[in-house]
């Protein structure tokens, strides 16, 4: 009796590999976990302190959300980004990842994909009972989409009958921490428009860009450059009345276990907005009073702690993000700057006649042999919607104790700031990993 489409599903990858490495640390075993993509750090003690302050709300908030966060969430997406959302325009969700799979499961049409991608966006696709179109990028373009490329195969799909009514878009992207820039965002709005796309942009990482994020209204005022190439820009900014920006407070201000989510809609998708209302209504009701009344301390434009507590997180995140860089291209992995977030996606085809000795001939094989012969826990990249014979692996390069190691940071950080010395001592599971990869692939 179990529906059919669930026979298509398999466990999420990340959190069966999470799941997986806990088993075995239970059992004594140690594991370097670069697995799973959950910020290293506490929430702010403002954001803490909110949610006892509140704990003892039992009410319903409204379906769309606590007036006061949405208020507060429009104004930090002005403030930072330039989005001209109202509170009306915002609704409050149990993460971003649930609003996601409720616009999806509202809309009607195909669901472009570009590969590598998150790993829930096509299941929930197909949970949705939309048909997946992966859009398959390349190393050489960054994993990114491109104009021409997007129009070919928009072509391909409908020669093919299928009927691509929606495209998601992620930038910084998971898995490969990687932007879009200003000029191909402008470029890709063109075909979005042309062929009246729907864009779901998940813009979860927004603020763990590594060039600084410049607020919109501090540009405005100094007439700075707003957007740089390695800045984040959203799609919104291009293509206004087609995107949809999702994001929360799990990465950038560390709160992934509290469940919140917000999606931002044009005025042009009113409509989309009332139907998932009606979604929200009859399924969750509303996000739990005392996150959603902690939440609007997480966005509160005047908690200037909080805002340089995330400006030290990223700052910490892109200094081991180099270190980790720098190793894997020492060693002759393919392998991309990265330019926000806590991933990497490197490539280990340039070692395709050595692991090919050891049996491995694709990404599960190779993340197979890291986890059971060297206690690294890594996600293959047939787990993104890549090709199976792929040899790219997902590191998510956070396998430390955030509270202690963010201290030691703002402590030590300076001129003389030593970061292989830093991660020897502070965050030693970073320096083994790597070791163990290198060791690996040198055997």
């Amino acid at each position: 009796m179990l529906n059919s489409i669930l026979g298509t599903l398999e466990k999420s990858p990340t959190l069966w590999m999470n799941e997986k490495v806990w088993q075995l640390r239970q059992k004594g075993e140690k594991v370097i976990h670069f697995g799973f993509g959950e910020s290293p750090f506490l929430p702010h003690k403002s954001i803490i302190e909110a949610l006892k302050e509140n704990a003892h709300h039992n009410e319903y908030l409204p379906s769309q959300g606590d007036l006061s966060l949405r208020e507060n969430v429009s104004a930090f997406h002005k403030h930072f980004f330039n989005q001209q959302f109202l509170p009306e325009d915002i609704v409050i969700g149990p993460g971003s990842k649930e609003l996601l799979f409720d616009i999806l499961f509202a809309m009607e049409g195909d669901v472009l994909i570009p590969a590598p991608s998150w790993v829930s966006y096509a299941p929930m696709a197909r949970l949705s009972n939309k048909k997946v179109i992966p859009l398959q990028t390349h190393f050489e373009t960054q994993f990114k989409i491109t104009k021409n490329l997007l129009e070919e195969d928009l072509k391909k799909a409908q020669a093919k009958g299928f009927n691509p009514k929606i495209i998601i878009l992620t930038s910084p992207s998971n898995p490969t921490a990687l932007l879009y820039t200003k000029k191909e965002l402008e470029e890709l709005s063109c075909v979005f428009r042309k062929h009246k796309l729907i864009v779901l942009s998940d813009e979860i990482y927004a603020l763990t860009t590594f060039a600084p994020v410049i607020p919109a209204s501090s540009a405005r005022r100094t007439g700075g450059n707003l957007k740089s190439e390695a800045t984040f820009c959203s799609i919104s900014e291009f293509y206004p009345e087609g995107s949809i920006v999702t994001s929360g407070i799990s990465k950038d201000r560390s709160c992934g276990g509290y469940r919140l989510g917000v999606a931002l809609f044009p005025k042009e998708l009113a409509w989309l907005k009332e139907g998932i209302l009606k979604i929200i209504t009859e399924t969750f009701s509303c996000v739990s009073a005392p996150i959603q009344l902690a939440a609007v301390k997480a966005y509160d434009l005047k908690n200037e702690p909080l805002l340089k507590y995330i400006h030290n997180c990223t700052a910490l995140h892109k200094r081991i993000q180099n270190y980790a860089y720098q190793r894997l291209k020492k060693v002759g992995i393919l392998v991309h700057e990265p330019q926000g977030a806590f991933y990497q996606y490197p490539d280990f085809s340039p070692f395709k006649d050595i692991l090919k000795k050891k049996g491995i001939l694709k990404s599960q094989d190779l993340s197979q042999y890291l986890l059971e012969k060297e206690h690294v826990a890594t996600l293959p990249s047939v787990a993104f919607l890549e090709d199976e014979s792929s040899l790219r692996l997902r590191l998510a390069f956070v396998d430390y104790e955030g509270e202690n190691v963010l201290n030691s940071f703002i402590k030590n950080k300076g001129l003389s700031f030593n970061i292989e010395k830093f991660i020897q001592k502070e965050a030693s599971h970073i320096k083994e990993g790597l070791d163990k990869i290198e060791g690996f692939l040198k055997s």
